[in-house]
């Protein structure tokens, strides 16, 4: 009775948990089509009402070495491709960006992906970290484009700045530790360290999987005699087991690493464009493990409405007031007499005229702080990039930059340049005189 009895609980549990996974499982795939059939935004409505956490998104690595469980596997396999679909509406997303004029609909646009970073990341995944991070990305540049437009109110541009800055608690080192550790399978990371502890523990682990051999030492041996000696190598040991052997770092728990050493070891490369689809099989851990809160986009959208916020306008152009004029042509002057060259800055062929509009307004700031004075650059290079439509997100502005060098390359090719007789001769005469200066100073 007691044995029949003792079967039926472990049936019942083993039921249990079957059906604990198929529901995973089946609710995985009902978002999926969620999101095939209606897009971005009915998946985080439905959710939202149903109260469903975005599922766990590991990488590929982790599911070859890290997983055994078949059911387990398939799961994580379903949500992979859930989140593969995501990146791809995300990249679609981007591309319609720059369409949508600044206003309204643009901060409706970049809210919902602030939403949306949240949702993903409401779930430690290594997966899902990236696939909010695409989301804050493209919300700064949202940012950006509104804060631009002074015709856009500055307390919506405002608000929109607080959902980037300060950075969301899935930002946080604690959290991005805690995802690493996930993916490597054990506690390499304390998740109460601090930023500088998870850097150097990811560097460290990095060199100790190093498989660069170096020398122990050398030692002098004899040849065929006392009178010829020779030096030889006492032994080859790996840069890694020089680090593991040497380390006096409390942070980094050495027993961890050597367990977990294939965690760190040969990281994959992703030809350009490195956009997260494309790199969606590929281990990207060194994204989560340096200062992940420091993304280009948002600092420069950031950048761009502190100036704004100061100063209340943008200036267009470069332009000297009647006295900055007459100061200049004495300093001019004055410098002549001593037999020095004093160049205005709007001769200099690196001369950027919003550059230097955007410093001499921030210079003139009311309660001017000189502590401040060159964060004026940040806002002038957003500013400049929004006006010429090149204000991208990071994948975007990566899969254009591999377009420009292609065109750039085919149009070298196309019409490669033919010097003349004399230019042939005037070159020949450059590289003569560059190697005759090398060869002077090979000389003592």
């Amino acid at each position: 009775m007691k044995k029949n009895m003792i079967v039926t609980l472990l049936l019942c549990a083993a039921s249990m948990y079957a059906d604990s996974g198929s529901e995973a499982l089946r609710r995985i795939t009902e978002m999926d089509s969620i999101l095939r059939d209606d897009g971005m935004s009915r998946l985080l409505e439905e959710t939202g009402k149903r109260k469903w956490d975005a599922p766990r998104i590991s990488s590929k690595w982790h599911v070859e070495n890290r997983m055994t469980d078949k059911e387990k596997i398939r799961e994580v396999e379903v949500a992979r491709d859930f989140g593969r679909r995501l990146a791809v509406a995300l990249e679609e997303a981007a591309k319609g960006q720059q369409s949508i004029p600044p206003g309204e609909s643009l901060y409706r646009k970049s809210v919902f992906l602030c939403d949306l970073a949240d949702w993903c990341a409401g779930t430690a995944g290594y997966q899902n970290l990236l696939l909010a991070r695409r989301c804050h990305d493209l919300a700064a540049v949202g940012l950006a484009r509104l804060t631009a437009d002074t015709g856009v109110p500055l307390d919506i541009c405002k608000r929109l700045a607080g959902r980037l800055d300060p950075p969301p608690p899935w930002m946080s080192p604690a959290f991005r530790m805690r995802v690493l550790n996930g993916e490597a399978g054990a506690n390499v990371f304390n998740a109460a360290g601090t930023e500088e502890e998870m850097q150097r523990i990811w560097g460290f682990g990095l060199v100790a999987s190093s498989p660069l051999r170096i020398a122990r030492g050398t030692q002098m041996v004899p040849l065929s005699g006392p009178e010829k000696m020779t030096l030889v190598e006492k032994g080859m040991e790996t840069a890694g087991e020089v680090c593991l052997r040497e380390t006096e770092d409390r942070a980094i728990d050495l027993a961890k690493i050597r367990e977990q050493i294939d965690f760190f070891m040969d990281m994959e490369y992703v030809d350009e464009p490195r956009t997260l689809l494309r790199a969606w099989d590929v281990r990207q851990y060194p994204l989560i493990a340096y200062r992940m809160d420091l993304m280009r986009s948002v600092q420069k959208a950031l950048g761009l409405l502190e100036f704004r916020t100061v100063l209340g306008f943008f200036p267009e152009d470069f332009v000297r007031s009647e006295r900055e004029k007459m100061q200049l042509e004495h300093d001019i002057k004055e410098a002549a007499k001593w037999g020095a060259k004093i160049t205005p800055i709007e001769d200099s062929p690196s001369f950027d005229p919003i550059k230097e509009a955007f410093s001499v307004a921030w210079l003139n700031r009311p309660e001017r702080n000189i502590q401040d004075d060159n964060r004026s650059s940040t806002a002038a290079l957003a500013y400049k990039e929004i006006k010429e439509g090149r204000f991208l997100d990071e994948d975007t502005a990566s899969i254009q930059d591999i377009e420009q060098r292609k065109r750039r390359q085919l149009e070298r090719e196309q019409n490669p340049v033919i010097l003349t007789p004399e230019e042939q001769e005037r070159q020949k005469e450059e590289l003569k005189m560059i190697w005759q200066e090398i060869e002077r100073q090979k000389q003592p």
